[in-house]
């Protein structure tokens, strides 16, 4: 009998598509990302196993990671724990131990705590088959690991068991499950179009007069099936001055934009982000792998929105480390479908070619359905204008 396969991911949605297709189990991460990003993958192989054939979508077969580390109450266990993680290089210099718990599975505490951690994984991922514990983590000497381990073979797995077992809806596997006779007949799974399969959009004009242009196809563009206009537009600021020009051009674009959709009597939610303000929550989140708290809540602007401008400063002739840096944090689809207007400034007319081959190359990659060089200009430096990127 063959043995059964996984398809484990963090955050590529492409891995729950696969592991749908084939009918295969999916396995997720689950260890530093919160847990709104792991019920929409879950979520997504479910629904994706259900289209293909081979089950109901509580059927399909889940796994899960989760790290813990156990002392007999929660006040030991903080205080062992504790130098271990402040040393650590995946967790040390970002969140604290207490906004890392809160805001992923890592759970320190009791095995109780412990218990009850998990399973409320039910409550964002339902029934699943499997549960992978990370054990040796953030340098623990080994026999602090062995202790772990006992812990959690003698206190935790048994009611575990039990209580999953108790709590299984009907019909839904208890563990691995082996596909048996012929697959079903399915379409080969679409993936996302990537930066070879896109081409690149191209605008006619260039210059600062093209803002209008791109202004009028960047409204046509938000408009919804259903016939309703976009109400909510993100626009991302990459200038490290105060007062910066980059935040001055955003904010002219932000007003032809305001102008445009007032024509139409459509309503208009806007929001400004000045990444400059983020700059170390940013870093934070490159090394644990997840924005918190305030950048938590602007990736859920820029997902929710209807329609992004980016303006960001040229730095050696390209877009700027905290702008390209602010978009890697992002998972991947988060831009795709939305409009996006890019806009620079720069330190000489040349430097308007920045947006072409920096910008639009990363932007197209990211899955944008329009992305549109608005302009860019020079920062401004005469009397009474804003000196600084």
């Amino acid at each position: 009998m063959a043995p059964f396969v996984w398809h484990g991911s963090i955050r590529s949605p492409e891995i729950a598509e696969q592991a749908a297709y084939y009918g295969d189990g999916f396995f997720h991460n689950n260890i530093f990302w919160p847990s709104d990003h792991t019920r929409r993958m879950v979520e997504l192989y479910r629904r994706r196993f259900e289209h293909y054939g081979h089950g109901r979508a509580d059927q399909a077969i889940v796994g899960l990671g989760g790290q813990v580390f156990m002392r007999k109450n929660s006040q030991e266990a903080v205080r062992e724990f504790r130098p271990y993680f402040d040393k650590a290089p995946v967790y040390g210099g970002g969140p604290s131990l207490e906004d890392f718990t809160r805001e992923t599975p890592l759970t320190v505490g009791s095995p109780q705590q412990v218990i009850e951690r998990v399973l409320g994984f039910r409550d964002y991922a339902g029934d699943y088959q499997r549960q992978l514990f990370l054990m040796d983590h953030a340098g623990l000497p080994l026999k602090t690991v062995l202790e772990q381990l006992d812990l959690l073979g003698e206190e935790v797995v048994p009611v575990l068991r039990r209580e999953f077992a108790a709590l299984r809806g009907p019909g839904v596997p208890e563990g691995r499950r082996m596909l048996t006779g012929s697959p079903p007949t399915v379409v080969p799974p679409s993936r996302p179009r990537g930066a070879a399969d896109r081409p690149l959009d191209r605008h006619p004009r260039r210059g600062r007069q093209q803002a209008l242009t791109c202004r009028a196809h960047f409204h046509r563009s938000s408009r919804r099936g259903t016939g309703t206009t976009m109400s909510r537009i993100v626009v991302i600021s990459g200038g490290l001055g105060s007062p910066s020009s980059t935040r001055v051009l955003g904010d002219d674009i932000l007003a032809r934009l305001r102008d445009a959709l007032a024509l139409g009597n459509d309503t208009l939610e806007e929001t400004v982000v000045e990444l400059r303000e983020f700059a170390h929550p940013i870093t934070d989140a490159m090394l644990t792998g997840f924005p918190m708290g305030e950048l938590a809540r602007v990736v859920e602007q820029v997902r929710d929105a209807d329609a992004l401008v980016v303006v960001s400063p040229t730095f050696s002739a390209s877009i700027s480390g905290l702008v390209k840096s602010f978009f890697d944090i992002l998972e991947p689809g988060t831009l795709t479908g939305k409009p996006v207007l890019l806009a620079a400034t720069g330190g000489t007319e040349r430097h308007s070619l920045m947006i072409e081959f920096a910008m639009r190359p990363l932007f197209s990659y990211l899955g944008p359905s329009r992305c549109a060089p608005a302009c860019s200009r020079p920062p401004l430096t005469s009397a009474g204008r804003v000196p600084r990127r």
